[in-house]
């Protein structure tokens, strides 16, 4: 057993049903189109770099 649980292998409970997929595909290419990928890129970026910075009450050290 690994000894972090974020080092074990991850395998889904199941797969994604073929609507599933179809949306998913989708949204991928409207967000490609709208030229928001970018943007969406960059505030995620963001979000991880504040969470790792996170200080304070509520952050377990």
């Amino acid at each position: 057993m690994p000894a972090n649980t974020a080092d074990a292998p991850h395998t889904p409970d199941r797969m994604p049903t073929e609507a599933e997929e179809q949306a998913a595909e989708e949204s991928e290419a409207e967000l490609e189109q709208s030229g928001e990928a970018a943007d969406v890129a960059r505030h995620y970026e963001d979000m991880a770099k504040k969470g790792v910075e996170q200080k304070g009450e509520g952050r377990i050290d």
